[in-house]
C-alpha cells in the first residue's frame, strides 16, 4: 500500500509531504516539493523539521494542525502554505 501511495504521490503536480506529528520531522516529500526546494535525495531531508525545510522558521507554523491529529480520529482539510 505504501509503494502505491508513493507512486501516486512522486506523479502529483502538486507538492506534498508527511511529517512526524510528534516531532514534526519530515518523513517523505514527493517529488514536485523535493525539485522546488533543491532536495536530490531524502538523506538531505531527512529528519529536518518542517517548519525550518518549508518556512525557515525556528518553530512550529501558526497554521500547524499537528494538535488536531490523533491515531484514533482523522483530520479532514487543507491548507496553502506560502512558499
Amino acid at each position: 500500500m505504501i509503494n502505491f501511495l508513493s507512486a501516486i504521490f512522486e506523479e502529483m503536480d502538486e507538492m506534498v509531504y508527511i511529517a512526524d506529528m510528534d516531532s514534526h520531522e519530515i518523513v517523505y516529500m514527493n517529488r514536485q516539493l523535493r525539485e522546488s526546494l533543491g532536495y536530490f535525495s531524502e538523506q538531505e531531508y531527512a529528519h529536518k523539521k518542517c517548519y525550518k525545510v518549508l518556512q525557515g522558521g525556528n518553530a512550529p507554523c501558526a497554521f500547524c494542525n499537528n494538535t488536531a491529529l490523533s491515531e484514533k480520529s482523522s483530520f479532514h482539510g487543507y491548507t496553502e502554505i506560502p512558499f
